[in-house]
């Protein structure tokens, strides 16, 4: 009984240290400020990030992207209106008026995301503030890598998640990404956070992940902490060659290129180098960055492929062309490559 009562104590000692370490790490944050913005779906993450600023006395704003393809989605969003004015902090929405099946799922993707950075740059700048804060945490890292490494995504960049980065020209931080999953939730329930539950359906990649093939492989690989300690490491090194090559490699090409409002020329044989006999990792890259740049989404593997046959057998053949969606368009011509996206919709 004793022994119960005592182990019971140490767990919620070590429970509350967590929490106030997650507390403190706030107060010798990078990029620490008087005034956040930060995207509030009103998940346990989100909002507890949210409680976290607000106990710190942070002047908060507070978006919520309603995409509207749930019965409760109108209600959450009232809620979390209600939740933050209660605490007095600004709340800003904004509401899709298309739904996830009413266009390929490609083009709902990349639209949604479009709109959502738009509007987070011009919150940036009418709220004059420097950075998003997203709640990501360690196990999206790890979800990431498994989903990314099973789809062939870009090796080098497996997790996709850093603590910050830019993205569509809008500054990202992720406060909470050296915690897992069940900090958050323990930090939620010691403080009493309202919280949605997780509404990601069994059918999708990261309901079949999570309650599936997660547990699964846990089981297999001497449980949860040795797996995703193994995948988080695989993660650091896919990031630090990753560095690497992009110093090394890939900015140095960059610098190569020169854009206009429609187009982007590319060089294929320089004076130190012929970019033709490079491998299709590194022009995987390259055109994925041009075509961000451009705020749009790269081509596919497929075309990509048929790129590089072309590139390479260039000396035995004539300008190429590849037509690509929505009409954009990618030349082989002489020395040079060219991206052509005056008709994209």
């Amino acid at each position: 009984m004793i022994k119960d009562l005592l182990i019971k104590y140490y767990d919620i000692v070590e429970q509350y240290s967590k929490l106030e370490q997650l507390n403190c790490d706030f107060s010798t944050l990078e990029f620490n400020e008087d005034k956040y913005c930060i995207s509030l779906s009103g998940g346990v993450d989100s909002m507890v990030l949210m409680d976290i600023l607000y106990k710190r006395g942070k002047e908060i704003i507070a978006i919520h992207i309603n995409y509207n393809n749930r019965d409760e989605s109108k209600m959450e969003e009232d809620f979390l209106r209600e939740y933050c004015e209660s605490k007095n902090i600004t709340f800003l929405c904004h509401s899709f008026n298309f739904k996830r099946g009413s266009i390929k799922r490609s083009e709902y993707e990349s639209l949604t995301k479009q709109i959502k950075f738009k509007l987070y740059k011009s919150i940036l700048l009418e709220y004059n503030l420097n950075y998003i804060l997203l709640a990501h945490h360690k196990d999206d890292i790890i979800e990431n890598i498994f989903t990314n490494f099973c789809r062939g995504e870009n090796f080098l960049n497996l997790s996709v998640i850093k603590y910050s980065n830019i993205i569509m020209d809008v500054n990202i931080v992720r406060p909470l990404i050296d915690y897992y999953k069940n900090d958050i939730y323990d930090y939620a329930h010691f403080y009493e956070v309202p919280y949605f539950l997780d509404t990601t359906p069994d059918w999708s990649v990261r309901g079949k992940f999570r309650r599936a093939i997660l547990p699964k492989l846990c089981d297999t690989f001497s449980g949860p902490t040795r797996l995703k300690n193994n995948l988080l490491s695989i993660a650091k090194e896919s990031d630090e060659w990753g560095t690497l090559i992009q110093t090394r490699f890939i900015n140095k090409y960059l610098q190569l290129i020169k854009y206009n409002e429609t187009t982007a020329e590319m060089p294929i044989v320089t004076d130190n180098e012929d970019y033709s006999e490079f491998p299709m990792c590194f022009w995987n890259i390259v055109i994925g960055k041009v075509f961000h740049k451009f705020g749009k989404c790269a081509p596919s593997r497929k075309s990509l492929d048929i790129f590089i046959t072309a590139l390479k057998n260039k000396k035995n053949q004539n300008d190429f062309q590849i037509l690509l969606k929505h009409r954009t368009k990618l030349i082989i011509q002489k020395n040079i490559i060219s991206i052509n996206i005056n008709q994209l919709r």
